[in-house]
């Protein structure tokens, strides 16, 4: 069963687990190289997120996930399982609500960015029965 421990941005261990999970990721989005650990601690001291978790499986680190102010989920593993995908979106889903919607900002509903390459992540939303509305792409 997956745990969610809330991140505390007092704690410098949860920063330091936080950067580790960062180093091994594999799929990027919202930038294209690993941020310095200076770089890194300064992002986390100064918390962007509504609610940041650390995952862990049977006490065994797994991942981290976030939901920010605009209502988006944004979830990392260290291993690409479909099954821990899904099984942390129900849980996150099931502890947090939306927040209510509002024009231009955010909708009511959770929305969660996959990177093209992340078929495990597609698979659990697919076996979620979330629907595909968009894709985003970047103009150079």
């Amino acid at each position: 069963m997956i745990q969610l421990t809330k991140v505390n941005t007092s704690d410098k261990e949860h920063g330091m687990i936080l950067f580790e999970l960062l180093k091994k990721r594999k799929y990027f989005i919202s930038h294209k190289k690993t941020p310095s650990l200076k770089e890194h601690l300064h992002f986390f001291e100064n918390n962007p997120y509504r609610i940041w978790y650390i995952l862990y499986l049977e006490n065994d680190l797994v991942g981290a996930a976030y939901c920010t102010y605009q209502n988006l989920i944004g979830i990392n593993l260290i291993k690409d399982k479909s099954e821990i995908y899904k099984d942390s979106l129900i849980k996150i889903i099931s502890d947090v609500s939306p927040l209510p919607p509002k024009p231009s900002v955010r909708s009511g509903n959770f929305c969660i960015n996959v990177s093209p390459q992340n078929k495990k992540l597609q698979m659990a939303l697919k076996e979620l029965n979330a629907i595909e509305i968009q894709k985003t792409y970047f103009i150079n």
